[in-house]
């Protein structure tokens, strides 16, 4: 029997909502040396999200659009001119469609303002990306999941699904007990009681 998928409707939810899935996906691409999510504080001058691994630095534009414009992805782009962050590498990720003419000119304009190695994502192949790598994100993103609110959070919720060799696997259950309720001495802690020096012996 013939099972059809339908499309993510990407435009159904907010542009916060879809950096965020941007962002939980781009935590699994690299081991990173470094990756923050500036687009939820409002200032981040034209990075959504920044990457840097091995001395290269990556820049994720997102643009949930229906229909990407050159103006939107020009505007981005400008601003990372203004504040002097050209990355190494630039991603535009678009929840709706870029015609191929779209796509050409973002290129071509990037390469003028020194970014020479940029991908464009339309929102067809970011789906194609997340049902092959990431299936999970699809499952809480589609199903009505939250994804944790900070990136520290959505960080440590990506290690947990890479958590693929002993030694990840370790590392975050040490993570998990590295709390007070397991490190404090049971007679300090404030919900039992006080016991002298003489019982601890």
């Amino acid at each position: 029997m013939e099972i059809s998928v339908s499309p993510i409707h990407f435009e159904d939810k907010s542009g916060t909502e879809f950096e965020r899935l941007v962002f939980a996906y781009a935590i699994r691409e690299k081991d990173w040396d470094l990756i923050e999510w500036l687009g939820q504080t409002g200032k981040d001058g034209g990075r959504d999200i920044w990457g840097e691994v091995n001395g290269k630095t990556y820049c994720y534009l997102c643009a949930n659009y229906q229909n990407l414009t050159l103006k939107k992805a020009k505007d981005d782009i400008n601003k990372l001119v203004k504040h002097k962050t050209i990355p190494d590498f630039l991603i535009v990720a678009c929840g709706g469609k870029v015609t191929s003419g779209i796509r050409t000119q973002i290129k071509d304009y990037s390469t003028t303002k020194g970014i020479n190695k940029i991908t464009v994502w339309t929102g067809v192949e970011f789906e194609e990306k997340l049902r092959k790598e990431t299936p999970e994100l699809i499952r809480r993103f589609v199903m009505g999941e939250q994804f944790p609110d900070s990136p520290t959070e959505l960080i440590q919720y990506a290690k947990a699904l890479n958590a693929t060799n002993d030694k990840d696997i370790v590392d975050l259950l040490v993570e998990c007990f590295d709390r007070p309720a397991f490190t404090t001495p049971r007679c300090l802690r404030n919900d039992t009681k006080r016991v002298s020096p003489d019982q601890l012996s």
